[in-house]
């Protein structure tokens, strides 16, 4: 029984690192009310989310409330600052009063950093540490009647998603609720930044069946770094030993 408390408490030890990946979240805040400019807290589209997670905002509107500007430094899950910088460039704000839908996904997708025709919209991530990152980019009109094409400096798209297909959902029905791979965000894995230590995102319309196209929208993104492999291996080779001499003796 002491031995099975013993492996059990290393194999949580385990995935306990295993679960220690920083989180770096971004949304688009303007969100068309009297309580302007209030960024997302709740959870994203990747694994180990919580209702509580920490979303930096921007918002690219022009008036005296705004105290987002289109560059910005960036903080992780917790609310940490991480060292981290983003600059972003877009056509217009475009969305619907989201203050209902705090702590959920409508909030996130309620509001969009928009570009309007052949338009394309530009997000660099700067002095990000040297690894590999899986990116979640979100992409949907406050009604869920457009998307975006998205493009990533690095990396490859989960399931050959490159684009979000909103699901056209009637005019007035309110932002989309849930979080759907190919519908309202994407996933790029094995992201590295260049040897500037930047991660460069576009984004622009997604003509489809659903959608006419017209405008492409950008949410928001969540940025997760992957955890190093070599201590899991350690880890791994030290729970054999110790099994090893377990039965040894």
């Amino acid at each position: 029984m002491k031995h099975a408390i013993k492996v059990g408490g290393f194999l949580l030890l385990w995935a306990g690192i295993t679960a220690q990946a920083q989180i770096v979240n971004l949304n688009n805040c303007d969100n068309f009310a009297v309580t302007q400019f209030t960024p997302y807290v709740g959870p994203g589209a990747y694994p180990g989310a919580t209702a509580s997670d920490f979303w930096n905002g921007f918002g690219l509107e022009s008036n005296g409330n705004n105290p987002y500007p289109a560059t910005g430094l960036l903080s992780d899950s917790t609310g940490t600052p991480t060292g981290m910088s983003y600059s972003i460039s877009y056509g217009f704000n475009n969305g619907a009063d989201s203050s209902s839908y705090q702590g959920t996904p409508a909030f996130l997708f309620a509001e969009t950093a928009a570009v309007s025709g052949t338009g394309v919209g530009a997000l660099s991530l700067n002095n990000v540490p040297t690894g590999s990152y899986s990116l979640y980019l979100y992409g949907a009109n406050f009604d869920g009647t457009r998307g975006a094409q998205f493009t990533v400096s690095s990396g490859s798209a989960v399931g050959g998603f490159s684009a979000t297909k909103n699901p056209y959902t009637s005019a007035g029905s309110g932002p989309l609720t849930t979080f759907v791979l190919g519908v309202d965000y994407v996933e790029f894995t094995g992201v590295t930044p260049d040897g500037g230590g930047s991660i460069n995102i576009t984004w622009s319309q997604n003509v489809n069946d659903n959608s006419g196209g017209g405008e492409g929208d950008f949410n928001g993104m969540s940025l997760v770094a992957v955890p190093e492999p070599a201590p899991l291996a350690l880890i791994g080779l030290g729970l054999a030993g110790f099994v090893a001499r377990r039965r040894r003796s």
